[in-house]
């Protein structure tokens, strides 16, 4: 099953559902990988799932390339 992105009115739901479905397809997969994953630190990533930060252009435009 493949998440669209275009079902999603903003990248928070969006990245909450990928690490959702990652870690369903892998029970051993966490949040700290998601943000390996995305070159991101788990903290910033914690925190942009929270909405208590944003990405910045700069980083939406190197997440969405990976």
């Amino acid at each position: 099953m493949r998440i669209s992105i275009f079902e999603y009115n903003n990248y928070v739901g969006y990245l909450a559902q990928q690490l959702k479905f990652k870690m369903k397809q892998n029970p051993n997969y966490s949040l700290r990988a998601f943000a390996r994953d995305l070159n991101l630190s788990p903290c910033l990533l914690c925190q942009i799932l929270n909405n208590k930060k944003t990405l910045s252009c700069k980083q939406a435009y190197a997440i969405a390339h990976r």
